[in-house]
């Protein structure tokens, strides 16, 4: 439950040593990216789910005063147990207050802030902001992108409702292209740039095997500026295959890419390649819950039979010492007969046979009362 990033981890670090960054007893704990929809998915929201869900269809309808709805709906849910009981060790362990401590009301008053933070995601400037993709483009290596090289880029916008029609935001000036011959660029992973001081990748350098080419740009002749049609079909195809990821991950990515020189025809190929693998992993995805489901259900059947197994021998085992000790009973109940029957018998003997008989018989008495205890354990495990 408590993750947070390397740049929330040192504004707390300093806090805790300074005091004086997040103002006095101010700390942070994080809900991490997915716990909504996990939420959502439990048992006691299935109803608030299938809602939500019905609501999101009519939403693809261009009706948006559904967002408004969808807001409500999300209010409504319910906190699982197990989400209650983390978020609180949490709390308590980043020196929190816990404010159902404070009593119900109080943990109430802050359930129902976090499901407005979660209902914000359909907010109307929320929710129209992430219906575009945005991009950049540069001739050559991104470098020259995300580096500190002068000029802009070409920027543009695309509904996602509407991918043939790219709008261009911005034309390129940048004056330098970076080229290189077929190699390996070496880079580091978007978390170890989380430095302090920042909150986004891009701080470290990305090196190739082989030297980089800087090459003066002309604009003049490039059909991506002067081809309105060309340029909308590369711009827009971009536009789709950025799409295609999405939906191949389940949100929305940062992602970076290379138009090569082909054909629209084979771009639009590699989009439906995208299509297609999207797909697969969502077939996956729902065989894997399936079949992890399947597995639960074995083991919990395998764990019962397993039991009831112990059960059953150890009930048999002492039915065969009760049958014995039945038989040895019987063979004593014959001796101590044919001892009253004899008129000789002493007066020692008499108390001795009644001793016994009297402990045997009490014998007889705690078999029973266990036998009766095993059958009663082993109608429970049934």
């Amino acid at each position: 439950m408590h993750r947070i990033s390397y740049y929330q981890y040192k504004v707390r670090e300093k806090h805790e040593r300074k005091g004086t960054i997040l103002g006095k007893n101010s700390y942070i704990v994080a809900l991490p990216f997915g716990v909504f929809e996990k939420v959502l998915s439990d048992n006691s929201n299935q109803v608030i789910a299938d809602t939500i869900h019905s609501l999101k269809q009519r939403l693809k309808g261009e009706d948006f005063g559904i967002l408004g709805q969808i807001r409500k709906t999300v209010l409504q849910l319910s906190a699982p147990p197990q989400l209650v009981q983390e978020l609180k060790n949490e709390m308590k362990s980043a020196r929190m207050p816990w404010p159902g401590d404070e009593g119900e009301q109080r943990w109430e008053q802050a359930w129902i802030a976090i499901k407005k933070v979660w209902a914000s995601k359909w907010n109307e400037r929320a929710y129209f902001s992430i219906r575009k993709i945005y991009a950049e483009v540069v001739k050559g290596l991104g470098e020259t992108l995300v580096g500190a090289y002068p000029g802009r880029a070409l920027s543009f916008v695309c509904k996602k409702m509407d991918l043939d029609s790219p709008k261009v935001l911005g034309y390129p000036s940048k004056p330098i292209g970076l080229f290189i011959k077929r190699s390996i660029i070496f880079r580091s992973d978007s978390n170890g740039e989380d430095l302090e001081g920042y909150a986004g990748a891009g701080l470290y350098d990305s090196v190739p095997m082989d030297k980089e080419e800087k090459v003066a740009l002309d604009y003049s002749t490039d059909p991506l500026i002067v081809d309105s049609k060309f340029r909308d079909s590369i711009l827009s195809n971009i536009a789709k295959a950025g799409h295609a990821i999405e939906e191949l991950y389940g949100s929305p990515q940062d992602i970076e890419g290379v138009v090569k020189d082909c054909t629209c025809q084979e771009a639009e190929e590699t989009i439906e390649e995208l299509r297609s693998e999207a797909k697969m992993w969502e077939r996956n995805a729902q065989k894997l819950m399936i079949d992890l489901e399947l597995l639960m259900k074995e083991l919990e059947f395998g764990d019962q039979s397993r039991r009831q197994a112990d059960l059953d021998l150890e009930l048999s085992t002492v039915c065969s010492e009760r049958d014995g000790l039945k038989q040895e009973i019987e063979q004593l109940r014959t001796v101590i007969e044919e001892a009253q029957m004899a008129s000789e018998i002493s007066i020692f003997q008499t108390d001795g046979i009644n001793y016994i008989k009297k402990e045997l018989e009490e014998e007889i008495k705690f078999h029973k009362e266990s036998n009766a205890n095993l059958t009663i354990n082993l109608k429970k495990s049934q």
